[in-house]
């Protein structure tokens, strides 16, 4: 048998579901700029404007700071990215790293780390 909740503890879940939802959006959006900064070649400013205009890019500090970027004349970065040598793809225990997508990312010397699957 279930037992009721109250008012109290059913707000909480509500507030704890809408940060999930918030977060995991803010993540999605972030995503969206790093594809357009890879895979835009020169466009990356249309493209990130496009994200805007179309509301594509919901968060609002994201949408804000790419409108200030864009707003700034800046030339808009573009991400290298290469693949990492599967000799390097190797567990501590020397088992063989699975992987779905990784990436060695140069901008402005930033380091991106692989996610693994196992």
């Amino acid at each position: 048998m279930k037992t009721r909740r109250s008012p109290a503890e059913l707000n909480l879940e509500k507030e704890k579901f809408e940060e999930n939802k918030r977060l995991e959006r803010q993540k999605l959006d972030a995503d969206l700029v790093k594809l357009a900064l890879q895979a835009s070649g020169g466009n990356g400013a249309e493209t990130l404007g496009f994200m805007v205009q179309t509301n594509l890019i919901e968060d609002s500090e994201i949408r804000n700071g790419v409108i200030a970027y864009l707003d700034s004349k800046k030339p808009v970065p573009q991400l290298q990215t290469e693949a990492l040598p599967s000799d390097k793809l190797r567990w501590p225990d020397g088992r063989i790293l699975r992987y779905t997508h990784l990436v060695k990312c140069d901008l402005i010397n930033v380091s991106v780390t692989p996610r693994a699957l196992e």
